[in-house]
């Protein structure tokens, strides 16, 4: 079961957020997405800095020590880390492994030396893959799905690997994998480090949570080193023999004291990657859960009874006394001892048996993140049918019960949720169907009728004078209809099946956020009268006063405004002042990362200049997908499509590019100048002049909105404006004016690879200076090079620039058979060879090619890319024009002078004996 389960990889480190936390700052109205001051509403078209200054102007104040301060640095409005961008990352290594083996009875595993070369190896997180930008270089992210509400910070990942050492073309991974989902926090503790001085900042420097993740076994690449590691080899093994993928456990603790305002928060991070098998949850520890009784010094924890043997998992279980003040060495602060609870026995509820003794030696165990293994003692088997109790050193120093199972409980991996406001003007609910799953201790079963109530977050709603007032009580606001097989109301009851399978619907009834319990029985709720003036904050408990919520089954949901009114505009009409009004002002005023990392959301021009690359970030089809934007995930899709809209606008602006024919060109003959460059800085200009030919045919394709206009005047039909533009931004295609971007962005590719060769060779970086005119002179290459509008005639350029070398005939010389490389060390006083044509570079072809197709380049007119004859330099050119040609095979493979050589994207072949002065074929 999980991480109950052999083998175990046990990894520690520090994990880096950028959580936002201008959204926390208890004046953002989430019913209208509008930003408040003591005043009211602020205006959306004033500038987004003077709220800034207002938060920051509100205070209170503090200082780096956390001590408030009329003129410290940071402000409790703002929040530590205002310029928080979302992203997430880890710097953790794997400690300790633990594989089948170890002797019965006693603990079934071993623990491996540092002899596994996994050991040392790197644990990392990052984004999904972005196929607009075509990159992988995405951070995994943080994010608050209610910014009111300590409850709701979710971690999001797009891949997991592990095994790195150093960089990852250095030592790479052993595995990784795709992942899906927000991870939302589980056993939320807001007093894991019971002192930590007095800090402004204090309940968030107590704050742990454990979050979970997995691997499917369809998404995991086994990497070759893989097979090196007896762990990793047993990993694989297990999803051999039964497992559906791996799951990866990790608790976040002890987060950094802030020093300065706006910089990454750091975490101490431990976790557990283990097999995972599909009637679990992705998102929610495995095992019976055991709940603290109210003092108890213990957490939540899960435990697994079977195979002679009990394993709990303390991951976050054990709290810590204290911890230092200033942090050092590292990022982290020095923690003080765990606190202790002595001896621990866990036993029966029905009959008291005794299932298992843990020393207090054998917990927390950081050496297994928290994953404590014992010998079961004689008649476990009756753990099956009874609960289980935990009993301890309780605060008395009396031993009493600590921890009780939670024998029933229903929980659900869609446990963070974003809603539309249901659309009653055309009758849409926008409907979300969330799948629960019920445990009896432990094991899916049925749980009968689950109780479905939710409870208001008065702290989202700051503009309503009841909801949002102290005096509000739980039935003041509904934010959601819920139904199981029934109608929609402010409660339901859903069935689960034998299996533990029920299905809750959720529409949205009204802007705002809310807990959703889900519990086993009517009587299983918070402990507080939901009808007494208050109960909506006392019943939400945003500071664990109940110590309720980390144990029950639940769900936090947002409603998003009710903007549907936005999808009336006239499409013509959603101009810049509309956009930013209704969308960018918003996001301005509770953040300002766009505005320090990449525009200001206020700037007219840069938001029209990447209007299209706003909309695709912003496109709700990614949400799911770590690069979506906003990081809160809260934009909603009128206000989405408002995005598009612009673009469409923006783009039907553009006037379509006149084109005029130009003059033929009489035939040019190859000559070079100057001294003869190396090999590598010839491949660098052939590299960096090839993607240029690109990039200047991609642009001489109309763009999306100029097709428009050619669609509109008859000039194109609605295929050719999708074969050529695409969709314009709305999907992943891009037409051929983005698949020659694409290839440009390769080209520049090879020019790096070319370029590391070079710094090999102890070189700088090179590059060259490109200049069309004189290029054909100076790259002695058996192709016309020339910025060229997108046509058959240089598609056909491409061709033979791209084509493989198996294409390219074999060119021998006429009176030896000495290896290029010999040829080029001769350097003979004349050019031996003139140029032979490669592909559709034969003149014929090329003449009549250029008569039917050339269209004249304005760039280059009046300034010839070549010239007949010898021009200056020529004679230090043509004797070593040879020494491009280098062909390195070994001798077996050695290939004669003239031979055509291929690199990435380039297609080169040496001259022939000739005339220094004479034509040449191109």
């Amino acid at each position: 079961m999980s991480v109950f389960d052999l083998p175990r990889l046990h990894f520690e480190g520090t994990a880096t957020t950028r959580l936002p936390t201008g959204p926390r700052c208890g004046l953002i109205d989430f019913t209208t997405h509008r930003a408040l001051t003591d005043d009211g509403p602020f205006p959306a078209d004033r500038p987004a800095t003077e709220y800034h200054a207002f938060l920051h102007r509100r205070g209170p104040h503090f200082d780096g020590d956390g001590r408030q301060r009329p003129d410290g640095r940071f402000s409790v409005a703002r929040g530590w880390d205002f310029d928080g961008n979302g992203h997430f990352w880890l710097d953790a290594r794997i400690t300790r492994t633990e594989t089948p083996g170890g002797p019965p009875g006693e603990e079934n595993g071993h623990q491996d030396g540092p002899a596994d070369p996994v050991v040392g190896g790197g644990v990392d997180v990052w984004g999904h893959y972005n196929p607009y930008l075509r990159t992988t270089v995405n951070r995994a992210r943080v994010l608050d799905v209610d910014p009111a509400s300590r409850w709701t910070t979710a971690l999001m990942a797009g891949r997991f690997g592990l095994g790195r050492r150093g960089r990852s073309h250095d030592g790479g991974y052993l595995l990784t994998g795709g992942v899906s989902g927000l991870h939302p926090p589980r056993w939320v503790d807001f007093g894991h480090i019971q002192d930590v001085g007095d800090h402004v900042l204090a309940p968030q420097l107590r704050y742990c949570a454990v979050h979970q993740f997995v691997v499917p076994g369809g998404e995991l690449d086994w990497l070759p080193d893989a097979a090196r590691s007896p762990a990793v080899r047993a990993l694989r093994a297990a999803l051999g023999e039964g497992a559906d993928g791996l799951v990866v456990q990790l608790a976040l603790d002890a987060m950094s004291s802030p020093r300065v305002p706006d910089a990454p928060s750091h975490w101490r991070v431990r976790g557990t990657v283990a097999p995972w098998y599909a009637h679990e949850l992705r998102s929610y520890p495995a095992g019976g859960l055991l709940v603290p009784l109210p003092g108890a010094p213990l957490h939540h924890l899960t435990v697994d009874v079977a195979r002679g043997r009990a394993a709990l998992n303390m991951i976050s279980a054990v709290p810590l006394a204290s911890r230092a003040p200033r942090p050092g060495p590292g990022p982290l602060h020095r923690l003080g001892p765990y606190v202790n609870a002595g001896d621990l026995e866990l036993r029966t509820a029905g009959t008291g048996r005794l299932i298992a003794r843990v020393p207090t030696d054998a917990y927390p165990s950081d050496a297994t993140c928290g994953i404590v293994t014992m010998p079961a003692e004689p008649g476990w088997e009756e753990a099956e049918e009874q609960a289980l109790y935990l009993t301890g050193t309780g605060t008395s120093g009396r031993r009493e019960t600590l921890l009780t199972e939670r024998e029933t409980t229903i929980q659900t991996d869609d446990a963070l949720l974003v809603l539309h406001h249901r659309d009653r003007a055309h009758g849409n609910d926008h409907a979300v169907r969330v799948p629960l799953r019920a445990y009896v201790r432990g094991r899916p079963a049925s749980a009968g009728g689950i109780c479905v109530r939710q409870y208001f977050n008065p702290r989202a709603v700051p503009g309503d004078s009841v909801a949002g007032s102290s005096a509000a009580r739980c039935g003041d606001a509904v934010v959601l209809g819920v139904r199981g097989t029934g109608a929609y109301a402010s409660e339901c009851v859903v069935e689960t099946d034998e299996h533990g399978h029920g299905l809750l619907t959720l529409r949205g009834e009204r802007a705002g956020t809310c807990r959703v319990l889900l519990a086993a029985g009517p009587a299983d709720v918070p402990p507080a009268d939901p009808y007494a003036p208050g109960s909506a904050r006392a019943a939400y408990d945003d500071e664990d006063a109940l110590g309720y919520w980390a144990g029950a089954g639940s769900l936090a949901v947002r409603v998003l405004p009710d903007d549907w009114h936005l999808d009336d505009v006239p499409r013509a009409d959603v101009d810049f002042d509309l956009l930013h009004r209704e969308v960018f002002a918003f996001y301005e005023h509770i953040s300002s990362f766009m505005r320090s990392e990449v525009f200001a959301l206020a700037d007219r021009c840069k938001v029209e200049t990447y209007a299209e690359l706003i909309w695709q970030m912003c496109d709700p089809a990614n949400r799911e997908k770590t690069y979506y934007m906003p990081p809160t995930r809260d934009l909603s899709g009128p206000r989405a499509r408002l995005l598009l809209a612009y673009l469409r606008n923006v783009q039907a602006r553009v006037r379509p590019p006149l084109t005029a024919p130009g003059p033929l060109a009489a035939e040019p003959a190859i000559t070079t100048r100057g001294e003869l460059w190396t090999v590598l800085r010839q491949a660098a200009a052939l590299e960096l002049s090839v993607m240029l030919q690109y990039l200047y045919a991609a642009f001489s394709v109309p763009t999306h909105g100029a097709g428009l206009a050619h669609v509109r005047r008859g000039q194109w039909t609605a295929e050719q404006l999708e074969l050529a533009c695409g969709g314009g931004g709305a999907t992943l295609d891009d037409g051929m004016r983005g698949s020659l971007l694409t290839v440009a962005r390769e080209e520049v590719i090879h020019f790096l690879l070319v370029n590391n060769i070079i710094m090999a060779m102890g070189e700088p970086f090179h590059i060259p200076v490109i200049d069309f005119a004189t290029l054909n002179a100076e790259l002695p290459v058996p192709l016309d090079f020339a910025l060229k509008p997108l046509s058959l005639g240089s598609v056909q350029r491409y061709i033979a620039i791209e084509q493989p070398a198996t294409l390219t005939p074999r060119i021998v010389h006429r009176r030896t058979h000495h290896p290029v490389l010999q040829h080029a060390r001769r350097r003979p006083a004349r050019p031996p060879h003139p140029y032979r044509a490669v592909g559709p570079g034969r003149p014929a072809g090329r003449r009549g090619r250029d008569r039917e197709r050339r269209i004249g380049d304005p760039l280059t007119r009046g300034r010839p890319a070549r010239r007949r004859g010898r021009g200056r330099g020529t004679r230090g050119d043509d004797r070593r024009t040879g020494a491009l040609r280098v062909h390195v095979r070994g001798a077996a493979d050695a290939r004669p002078p003239g031979h055509a050589v291929h690199g990435p994207g380039v297609a080169v072949t040496a001259p022939r004996q000739g005339r220094p002065g004479g034509k040449s074929g191109a």
